[in-house]
């Protein structure tokens, strides 16, 4: 295999990999997201728990809509900068605002489920940080070849 076609693939496989990423994560967080708009009164009881924070029921449907915005976006692989770092922030967040079942998870109260945010957390970092790379199915990767196609001739 030469050097060109051994790039290629690993390219390829690169871009798969980055992209089934982008989709699993996007699935993982859209269920926080609409769980906000459809029990928000679940929410409310989250944020009080793990935030320390009263959230009004009614503005808990809001910020699961601007969650899903986002989501939806990094989906898509549109604005990837600002994207994929609002999803590495608000996981981060809620990732840490669980930090007594992170660093004890089988004391009493806590829960060692929580330490599965850990390694989401760390593939948005990756993402964010190989957002350049994940250009599979990705709005700003198309943006940016039509930019570099040249404009036909009528």
């Amino acid at each position: 295999m030469s050097d060109i076609s051994l790039a290629s693939d690993v390219q390829r496989r690169l871009q798969i990999s980055l992209f089934a990423l982008r989709v699993t994560i996007s699935w993982f967080l859209l269920q926080w997201a609409v769980e906000k708009m459809v029990a928000p009164a679940v929410t409310s009881k989250i944020f009080n728990v793990f935030y320390g924070v009263t959230l009004d029921v009614n503005i808990a449907p809001i910020i699961g809509a601007i969650q899903a915005i986002v989501i939806l976006a990094f989906l898509a692989g549109f604005l990837k900068t600002w994207s994929y770092a609002l999803v590495a922030i608000m996981h981060g967040v809620s990732t840490l605002a669980t930090w007594r079942s992170l660093v004890m998870p089988f004391a009493e109260g806590s829960n060692h489920l929580f330490t599965t945010a850990v390694p989401v957390l760390a593939a948005c970092a990756m993402l964010f940080y190989l957002r350049d790379q994940d250009n599979l199915f990705s709005i700003d990767a198309r943006r940016a070849l039509a930019k570099d196609q040249p404009v036909a001739s009528a």
